[in-house]
């Protein structure tokens, strides 16, 4: 997790506030086009699919909703029991960090169509006032990085090279934020956390 202690408290009341602050002044940005931004983040989902029941995506679909129709970047279906889940998913490759008033059109976005849950990608990070929208209506923020942010994250936990090298990537990295803190969308049991002021990583269990 990524949790810079000079912002907690004041960082979402600071209009010059951003997530890049926590993840891009240590990791880069992604060089890829909006289509490929959206179909590496599809492929990243795909692949958590595999863990639920009935899991379908779709990228660009159109959804009908109360007020009119919507053409979504990424549509996720999948099933838990008997129960029927629907994901919206937004990507934005922007220059300059997300606004809030993007962050509240998703949200409208599953007020009229009834999805259930809406997620919003970024290659460029969040506003601070973005970041208070979310918190406050349940939208998930997710921050991406290069590929080669999973390398460093390895190699800082003092894995063996062989294994870094070993290790199969998909082409961005994903960071979930939430307020002024960002963790790692990771697969292990025991994530790796990251304080910036710190001088590397330590192994924590789940937040």
């Amino acid at each position: 997790m990524l949790d810079d202690p000079r912002m907690l408290g004041v960082g979402l009341d600071d209009p010059q506030y951003h997530s890049g602050d926590l993840v891009e002044r240590r990791y880069p940005r992604p060089k890829l086009s909006p289509r490929e931004f959206e179909l590496a983040v599809k492929q990243t989902l795909d692949a958590e699919g595999a863990t639920v029941t009935d899991y379908r995506s779709s990228h660009r679909e159109v959804l009908d909703g109360s007020d009119g129709s919507y053409e979504i970047d990424i549509v996720i279906r999948f099933g838990f029991g008997s129960l029927s889940y629907v994901t919206l998913v937004e990507c934005k490759a922007y220059g300059s960090p997300v606004k809030r008033e993007k962050v509240a059109e998703l949200w409208a976005k599953l007020q009229s169509t009834g999805a259930h849950k809406g997620v919003l990608f970024s290659t460029s990070g969040f506003q601070s006032g973005a970041l208070k929208f979310a918190l406050a209506h349940g939208v998930a923020l997710v921050h991406v990085a290069d590929k080669g942010t999973s390398i460093l994250a390895k190699a800082d936990a003092e894995l063996p090279q062989s294994e870094v090298a070993a290790t199969r990537l998909p082409e961005v990295c994903c960071w979930l934020v939430q307020g002024t803190m960002a963790s790692i969308l990771w697969d292990e049991a025991s994530p790796t956390v990251f304080t910036p002021t710190s001088a590397g990583p330590s192994k924590s269990g789940p937040p």
